[in-house]
């Protein structure tokens, strides 16, 4: 079993915050995608960690996923998908300054994963978006 990475107690007490205050109980994958969010920044938000956040066990956590049709994995790349679109959108950032933001260690694989996820890389889909 892998450690987990530490982060930073504000930044797990912010994360607690966030998916204590967004009605877990009627939207819990909301919520987690937002904690998820705010912790890609800093490391990739591993299960453990969400589990702790969401003061249940790691394979709680899984049941409750299953039961809105998740996985853990899955609802992470959903995270990096939707935010990696979102600053694609700003031509001033730099597609290796977006790669490092959501965890990836080169532009090479953040690549990768944005045309498996869209069919499209990074570029060709600021081109279309953006007109550049």
């Amino acid at each position: 079993m892998e450690p987990i990475p530490l982060i930073s107690q504000e930044k797990r007490q912010q994360a607690g915050q966030i998916l204590e205050l967004s009605a877990p109980d009627l939207d819990f994958v909301g919520s987690l995608r937002q904690a998820i969010a705010l912790l890609l920044r800093d490391t990739y938000p591993d299960i453990h960690l969400a589990a702790e956040m969401s003061q249940m066990s790691v394979r709680t956590l899984q049941r409750r996923l299953a039961q809105e049709g998740f996985t853990y994995s899955h609802l992470v790349e959903q995270v990096r998908c939707a935010e990696a679109v979102r600053w694609l959108q700003d031509p001033n950032l730099k597609l290796v300054n977006i790669a490092a933001e959501l965890g990836y260690t080169d532009a090479a694989h953040f690549t990768r994963a944005f045309k498996r996820w869209t069919g499209i890389s990074p570029r060709e889909f600021r081109r279309q978006r953006c007109g550049l």
